[in-house]
């Protein structure tokens, strides 16, 4: 038998959503612009293949609509998954999180 690895989505859909989750949060208190330049990080700090992109990334290509209705059922097992206001509003337009406008910070 194979060893599950990355490319299990039993494994992947849970990590990329709470990794995408955490993104929308950190976007929506103002410490990213947008949830994408956490894939920057993702790629440059946590060793994730350019290639691949980041959990966002990723996210939007498993389909923010069916990854959202996942994290509705698995937030009744650990808070991690409740999907943020940011995922859903991504989820209502076909570009997901690339429709949405970055937040400028001044000051």
């Amino acid at each position: 038998t194979a060893t599950p690895g990355f490319d299990d989505p039993i494994l992947t859909r849970p990590i990329v959503a709470a990794l995408m989750a955490e993104a929308a949060r950190l976007a929506a208190r103002g410490a990213i612009a947008h949830p994408a330049d956490a894939d920057a990080l993702c790629v440059h700090g946590m060793g994730f293949a350019r290639r691949l992109g980041g959990p966002v990334q990723m996210a939007q290509e498993m389909g923010l609509v069916a990854l959202r209705d996942d994290m509705r059922r698995w937030a009744d097992l650990d808070p991690v998954w409740d999907p943020p206001l940011l995922v859903s509003e991504a989820a209502k337009y076909a570009a997901g999180f690339d429709a949405l406008v970055p937040v400028v910070r001044t000051g």
